[in-house]
């Protein structure tokens, strides 16, 4: 039976490594697509561009699909969402024509693209994306007593770990995977990607039994032993292991077994979810770079947990600092937005810009020919309306340089409040 578990999986090996539709170990992978566009009042040009976006789209989501199970792609639906599949443009480096159909009686508009996706980009968004999970999540991949194993599900879910174990996959295709990955620590944040969590938790516990001869009497001797290895799968590093053996002289039975396991799994109690949030909150030093910002400094000394912070380097607007963070990073992302920053990491470095707030401009006793002079000024104005010698309009910045403007153009400030300006033209 052993013999015929140990084949089963030697082919199932073999079956995986020739199917590198699982597999992208390089930076470029080349995908063939073909994208949709709809023509409306006959512009076929609008098509043609619709449709080159949907093939870039489906490309992406592709690319993804190779790295993403897809209960994983379900859970974290949203994020990647917003993150990757609204962000296809970014991650293509080039594409190129193959074929090209109209259909005049549908007006529709196909196009089959061939596109260079950048694999690479997308597993730093997807390490991103875990990154900010608030949830200190794990994969299981433990071998031997199952006895052990539920105990170990059970202390880790107990301590707020949501724990995806192998043993429970429903899908031949996630057991496969994980039996390419489980041995070889490059390609463990392929797990990550695929089952969506932050560490694994790889090992075996096991127990055997011994017999001994002592003045003709047979004596058993029971070794139950277990060990396990942390991985944090964002980094690939290990993080920590535990081993243990216990054993016990006597009348063997599964009773006596189960015992062994509830007696090394007491004092394992605990252990493993301490160091996942100790990891979760012991970072390296952080690199921002900051874009017209002038509190960044104030406002992080309203933040526990920064150590140091060192300005490196200056240029125009941009400044690049490092910091020491002892906490957890999904509290110092919120703080950061809650002033107002827009937060975005890559090739890890975060980079902050002021969130620019929107102003409500009110300007009273104007005639049609203002609101021309008006749209000059803020072409960027949005929700523009005239009625009643009245223009309403929205603008993104900063009050006080829109109110300026605003007086410069001759018309007289009557009133100031938040996120509004209220003048009127002449005295």
């Amino acid at each position: 039976m052993i013999l015929l578990k140990k084949t089963l999986i030697l082919f199932l090996l073999i079956l995986l490594l020739t199917n590198t539709h699982f597999f992208a170990s390089n930076s470029i992978i080349n995908v063939e697509v073909v994208g949709l566009g709809g023509i409306a009042d006959g512009n076929i040009e609008t098509a043609r561009e619709k449709a080159i976006e949907n093939a870039l789209r489906l490309s992406i989501e592709q690319a993804v699909g190779t790295l993403i199970s897809q209960e994983s792609l379900v859970r974290n639906g949203t994020l990647i969402e917003d993150s990757i599949f609204k962000k296809s443009n970014g991650f293509v480096e080039s594409f190129d024509v193959i074929n090209e159909q109209l259909d005049v009686e549908n007006e529709l508009f196909w196009i089959t693209l061939n596109v260079n996706v950048m694999i690479a980009d997308i597993q730093q968004s997807l390490r991103d994306i875990l990154e900010s999970i608030e949830t200190i999540n794990t994969f299981l991949f433990l071998e031997g007593d199952e006895t052990f194993r539920l105990m170990l599900i059970n202390d880790l879910s107990r301590n707020g770990i949501e724990v995806i174990d192998y043993e429970q996959l429903e899908t031949i295709k996630d057991k496969n995977r994980m039996v390419m990955l489980k041995d070889n620590i490059e390609d463990i944040d392929e797990a990550s990607f695929w089952f969506g969590t932050k560490y694994i938790i790889s090992g075996e516990a096991t127990y055997s039994i011994n017999e001994t001869e002592f003045y003709n009497n047979t004596i058993q001797t029971l070794f139950y032993k277990y060990k396990l290895k942390l991985i944090d799968a964002l980094t690939a590093e290990e993080i920590g292991a535990f081993t243990d053996i216990k054993s016990y002289q006597g009348n063997i039975n599964m009773e006596t077994i189960h015992y062994l396991a509830k007696e090394l799994i007491t004092e394992l109690s605990g252990k493993i979810p301490q160091l996942f949030l100790k990891t979760s909150m012991d970072k390296d030093t952080l690199t921002f770079i900051i874009t017209g910002i002038d509190d960044f400094e104030k406002n992080l000394e309203k933040i526990s947990g920064i150590k140091s912070l060192t300005n490196v380097q200056g240029y125009g607007d941009r400044v690049k600092y490092k910091l020491r963070y002892d906490g957890n990073l999904s509290v110092l992302m919120n703080r950061l937005k809650e002033f107002g920053y827009s937060v975005e990491r890559y090739q890890n470095e975060y980079h902050l810009k002021k969130i620019a707030s929107e102003v409500m401009v009110e300007i009273h006793n104007c005639s049609f020919s203002d609101l021309k002079i008006i749209k000059n000024t803020f072409p960027d104005s949005q929700s523009i309306n005239f009625s009643n010698g009245i223009i309403m309009f929205l603008l993104e910045g900063e009050m006080f340089s829109i109110a300026e403007e605003i007086d410069n153009q001759n018309y007289s400030i009557i009133e100031m409040t938040d996120k509004k300006i209220t003048a009127q033209k002449g005295e």
